[in-house]
């Protein structure tokens, strides 16, 4: 039997998701995470920690938030794409690791931030 994760949407950068403890933002601050994100974090700490060795990883859907620029940028805590990238990689860490030697990971891609 072979174990996978598909994991999508993680909108890193916007406030209403998870995000790396202690991250550096563009501008040099530590972002502090809003009770939203805490929870959220929690949620993802409690998934990694429990995540069996994988087969296979598919990543798919809104890694990143993006620059939301219909939005005029609400709702985003980080408005660097590169440094939503460096959040989502940094997220993805733990995931990451638990795919065996020899084991795939596929990213899917859609819009510009998949």
């Amino acid at each position: 039997m072979r174990t996978g994760l598909l994991l999508g949407d993680l909108h890193c950068g916007s406030m209403f998701a998870p995000c790396p403890e202690g991250f550096v933002t563009h501008t040099g601050s530590v972002h502090q995470p809003n009770i939203c994100q805490r929870y959220l974090n929690t949620c993802w700490h409690d998934m990694c920690d429990t995540l069996p060795a994988l087969d296979w990883l598919v990543l798919a859907g809104d890694m990143v938030d993006g620059e939301q620029p219909k939005d005029a940028a609400h709702f985003i805590w980080e408005t660097d794409a590169l440094y939503q990238i460096m959040a989502a990689l940094e997220l993805l860490k733990p995931v990451l690791a638990r795919v065996r030697d020899g084991g795939a990971v596929y990213i899917l891609e859609g819009s510009r931030y998949h």
